[in-house]
Formats: structure tokens, sequence, C-alpha cells
């Protein structure tokens, strides 16, 4: 018996939905879009490693469900961007219809300089685009120890699993946002054969089956469909803790 499929909450769930953001993600109305604002938030702070100058993913906000449109905006400025979207079949004047939604609504992802997207992001770009901050601390040249934002930046190898995932077309794979991950983690694998084959995470169960779990930093858990034991390989000859059943 086939299972449901998953029912994504109307908006992601991340660390700290502070600011803004860029590509394929989007939000409600951001606190700072207005720079005036600014005077009363926390000192921003550059992304770690941000001197060196080099491209990476930056999830970015888009207020008023405004993502596809700002994933386009980047797009025609050269910017590599993600904006995962999923088919559903709904149901509309009695009839069933094939639409397209975001996987996660008001938020995409942009693979740029920390620089670059300043110039395409609010206050200087699109009043409804910004970065999406996260807590961080900022170290003044007194030693003083400030709380300060840093655009939340996802590591390289975790959006290539990411769009790998999002590239098969399976109806039990599912993404479970932050908060909704009530999961316990457990022995690294990587998956060695079918669909899924080449992603690596931890084996989960999910709706009682057996599946690999691979988490987004800040932004919550993709699961792949159920994978057979004999798909999987051990990473780690010490397993963590047992996943739940």
């Amino acid at each position: 018996m086939n299972e449901p499929r998953h029912d994504f909450p109307a908006a992601a769930q991340t660390a700290e939905p502070t600011d803004n953001s860029a590509d394929r993600f989007s939000s409600p109305a951001d606190r700072f879009s207005n720079p005036a604002d600014r005077k009363n938030s926390p000192a921003d702070c550059p992304a770690p490693d941000a001197a060196a100058g080099d491209r990476r993913w930056f999830l970015l906000r888009a207020a008023y469900g405004q993502e596809v449109k700002g994933n386009e905006i980047l797009r025609r400025e050269g910017i590599e961007t993600f904006c995962p979207r999923v088919k559903e079949v709904r149901e509309v004047n009695g009839q069933k219809r094939t639409v397209e939604r975001s996987l996660v609504p008001n938020l995409l992802f942009a693979r740029s300089t920390e620089a670059r997207l300043r110039l395409h992001t609010a206050p200087a770009g699109p009043d409804f685009l910004h970065f999406y901050f996260v807590s961080a601390e900022r170290t003044l040249a007194s030693g003083t120890t400030v709380k300060a934002r840093r655009p939340l930046v996802i590591p390289d190898d975790q959006m290539e699993q990411f769009m790998q995932w999002h590239a098969v077309e399976d109806d039990h794979k599912c993404f479970v946002p932050l908060a909704e991950a009530q999961f316990k983690l457990g022995m690294e694998v990587e998956i060695t054969q079918g669909k899924f084959a080449g992603l690596r995470g931890r084996v989960a169960r999910l709706r009682g089956q057996t599946r690999v779990a691979i988490r987004i930093d800040g932004l919550g858990t993709i699961f792949t469909a159920y994978i057979p034991k004999p798909f999987l390989r051990i990473l780690h000859e010490e397993e963590a803790e047992q996943p739940q059943k």
C-alpha cells in the first residue's frame, strides 16, 4: 500500500528567521526590509571565510511568496541559483489538476560571493529579496564580544546532495523542516544502489520504513524513499545513537 505524500508546511522553519536571503526560498514580510529599521538590529558580520572571495551557497528570503521572481532576477544577472519546485495533484472546481509549487515556500538558494549578492538584495537590490541571517558573535578591537548576525551559508556537499535528491522522481521521498524533525539520527551510511545511489546520510525510521536522512544546515532534513538494507554501506564502524522506531 502506497504511503501518502508528505504534506509540506506553508513556510520553512529555519534557525533564526531574522532577515534576508536569495535564490530559491522566500518568506513573509522581512522585519529588516526597511534600512531605517537596522539601527535597532544586532550588528551584521560577514559569513565565515568571506575574505576569501569564493562563491558559496547562501540561503535567501523572498517576501510575499516571490521566491520564483527573485530566482529569475538573479539568474538574469548570471548568478547560479537553486529554487526547488515540486508537482502535486489538486482538485480545482471538481477536477484534478497537476500544479507546481515551491518545495520550501518563501526561500531560495544562490551561489555567489557575499559582496555580489549584497548588490542584488535589499536595500541595494529588490526590496523583497534578502539574505537569511542567523545569530553569531563578533569580537571588537577592544576585546568585547557583541551579538551579531551573519548570512546563512549551506556547505557545498549538502547542496550537492540536496540537488541530487531533488532530481530523483519518487513520490515517497520527503522533506521535513528543522522544527518538525523528531527522529533520532543513527548510523552513518552511503547508498550503493538504486535511484539514490551515492547519497550519504544517517539511517532513520520514518513512517515505519528504513530511509536515509540528510540534514541541510539551518533548514531541515531530506529523506529518501525506502532503502533496502543491502543497498547501504556503513561509513564508520562505531554506530551513533540508534534511530527511533
